[in-house]
């Protein structure tokens, strides 16, 4: 699917996919569930999309301090692009 394809599925601009894709822009909290639905994500899938979507949002201290957690849990880390 092209980029602008997906712009039009989900209802944006394709600049705005572009900047999200290249980390230049975080993905708008009203756009993360239609972004996950748009990709036909499910399950533990869908769940760390939403997850490392939302990560991005938060301030560098929370996102280290969740990064931390996770690697002392054992689970491995979101990694921002």
């Amino acid at each position: 699917m092209s980029v602008a394809a997906f712009a039009r599925l989900v209802g944006v601009r394709p600049p705005y996919v572009f900047q999200v894709i290249k980390g230049s822009c975080p993905l708008a909290a009203p756009q993360i569930d239609r972004w996950a639905d748009a990709l036909k994500l499910a399950g533990e899938e869908r769940e760390v999309f939403i997850v490392a979507a939302w990560l991005i949002r938060t301030p560098p201290l929370v996102r280290e301090y969740v990064e931390g957690l996770r690697k002392r849990s054992g689970q491995k880390a979101t990694k921002r692009r």
